[in-house]
């Protein structure tokens, strides 16, 4: 009961009195519409027959008429429906031809009205197959739809595309890197239901799905009209081949219908390359096995595209394809080398030129550069180790492009070489780092003392050899006395011995020579008349800690 005045929504007639009808007519505009059946009241004031507001409802009813476009195959009759929902009874409805011309039923149409149950109804129109096949390729129907309840209130017309469908199959071949998991496809169009996929190989042989292959029958679209099957050949091949998709389709009465689709192959290398920045440098991009001229971009270490003379920094040959063979080159100015990062990566992606629509994660590949400014440098590989054990340290000589040569000396400039103390490795030039590994060797190791020879006497353990801390017992044999020192011997850490025990006669004489000698250190026992005297000379030692020489004499450092 809200009063309605014109406006955007709403447009008011009051209407003409009109004497020859002895009446007049008012209207109401619902400008907008309404989305559900509504009542509206007209209110009446007439001073004639002394009547004010007087209200008669109207009632507004709604429904919805939808008629899609169709695509559709000429093999089979055809049936398009014209659907109608809010419907307060049976609605008439009538159908025109492409030409508009209503169709009555029969010959090579059957219409069928339908009839409202719950508020919807739906009219269908068929039409057979040799009707379809003489239509033009799209055709326009019309569904014209009247109101049964309220037939004065106009009609409501629809009209639907209808498109003649023409099977066809179309393979995607692809040329893809070698050895590389490629996928192939066949695209099946002009079908209004699923089909059923099967793939052979070149030899005909049918195929399944396991370690090599991934077979994807695909999803009917309708949207399209079409469905896409798929082979996942999943280690790539070597050569060019080619595979079949067979095609069966029962609205088409087709059977295993082959369409072969071609995959082939291609191989990309781009090697890293390390440079001095004292001239332009270039990079190559090397095809081979092309089957026409591939599309080749190249990106900088920023990921953006280079052009060709791009800031006079690069210039881009995408080369031409010859005998399968292709290459594309990127030369690198002096100065924009300068100002690249001691790292930097550029991409060099191929797409095929022969199959220019394949999959672009399949027909393309990128690999890297590393483009090296290369700096002299020496850097020392320092080492912390516990004393007394075998050490290597090393240096590492990085930015070079050939070998070079090493020595070393020790912390007084004494240089040194292959032997018992010390082992040098100049190493080999890594021509993928740049560099050169060479390495000392200090074989301090564990420290040992070999047996000594005593003469006249006898040394137990029966070892060739102990270790720092252990020690040595000495017994002289009979007739013989231990002169000056004790039987033990203990290991040093230097390797030699504290003392050395001496076997001597137990009975003077004044006559004679004896001399004897010890492993380990070197005395000498002489005999003269009048007395013995022993001149015993102990062995120096050296051991190298670091870089700091240390030379033992009897126990105290020097």
């Amino acid at each position: 009961d809200v009063a309605l005045t014109d406006g955007a929504d709403y447009t008011i007639t009051d209407g003409t009195y009109d004497g020859s009808s002895n009446s007049q007519t008012t209207t109401l505009n619902v400008t907008a519409g309404v989305s559900v059946d509504s009542t509206f009241s007209c209110l009446v004031t007439s001073s004639e027959w002394t009547i004010t507001d007087n209200a008669t409802e109207v009632a507004l009813n709604v429904f919805d008429v939808t008629l899609e476009d169709r695509a559709v195959s000429t093999q089979n009759d055809q049936t398009i429906t014209c659907a109608m929902t809010g419907l307060s009874q049976t609605a008439t409805v009538t159908w025109q031809d492409p030409d508009g011309t209503d169709i009555s039923g029969g010959g090579f149409y059957t219409v069928d009205q339908g009839t409202e149950s719950g508020g919807e109804q739906n009219s269908l129109l068929t039409i057979n197959s040799t009707k379809l096949q003489s239509l033009a390729e799209t055709s326009t129907f019309t569904c014209i739809v009247v109101s049964g309840a309220h037939p004065d209130s106009g009609n409501v017309t629809k009209t639907m595309t209808l498109t003649k469908l023409a099977f066809g199959v179309v393979a995607k071949d692809k040329e893809v890197e070698e050895d590389t998991t490629a996928v192939i496809s066949c695209v099946v169009s002009g079908i209004t239901e699923a089909v059923t996929v099967s793939w052979t190989d070149s030899s005909d042989v049918a195929l399944t799905d396991g370690a090599d292959y991934t077979i994807t029958d695909g999803t009917y679209n309708s949207s399209s009209n079409s469905q896409t099957t798929t082979l996942s050949v999943t280690g790539g091949v070597a050569t060019d081949s080619t595979f079949s998709c067979l095609v069966t389709s029962s609205e088409w009465t087709i059977t295993d219908n082959a369409t072969e689709v071609a995959l082939n192959v291609f191989a990309v290398t781009l090697d890293d390359k390390s440079v001095v920045t004292a001239s332009d440098q270039t990079i190559t991009c090397a095809m081979t096995g092309l089957s026409a001229t591939a599309n080749v971009s190249w990106t900088d270490p920023d990921g953006a595209a280079i052009a060709d003379g791009a800031g006079a920094d690069y210039t881009v040959d995408q080369g031409t394809e010859s005998g399968g063979e292709q290459d594309s080159t990127l030369t690198i100015t002096s100065t924009k080398l300068q100002a690249l990062d001691t790292t930097s990566i550029f991409t060099c992606e191929v797409t095929s030129g022969e199959y220019t629509d394949s999959d672009a994660a399949s027909n393309t590949m990128t690999l890297t550069t590393e483009l090296t400014t290369l700096v002299f440098n020496p850097d020392p590989k320092d080492k912390e180790v516990e004393e007394d054990t075998t050490a290597v340290i090393s240096c590492v000589v990085s930015g070079i492009t050939e070998a070079v040569t090493v020595s070393w000396t020790d912390s007084s400039d004494v240089a040194l070489t292959d032997g018992s103390d010390y082992t040098i490795t100049d190493g080999t030039y890594d021509g993928s780092s740049n560099s050169q590994t060479t390495t000392l060797s200090v074989t301090a190791g564990t420290v040992t003392c070999d047996k000594p020879l005593i003469t006249n006497g006898t040394v137990t353990p029966a070892g060739a050899t102990i270790d720092q801390g252990a020690a040595y017992t000495v017994a002289c044999d009979d007739g013989y006395a231990m002169s000056g020192t004790t039987a033990t011997m203990t290991c040093l850490v230097n390797g030699t011995f504290a003392q050395t025990p001496i076997c001597s006669e137990s009975k003077s004489s004044n006559a004679g020579v004896i001399v004897g000698s010890v492993i380990g250190g070197t005395g000498l026992v002489a005999a003269a008349a009048g007395g013995i005297y022993l001149l015993y000379i102990k062995k120096k030692a050296a051991m190298v800690i670091g870089t700091t020489c240390m030379e033992l004499n009897g126990g105290a450092t020097t």
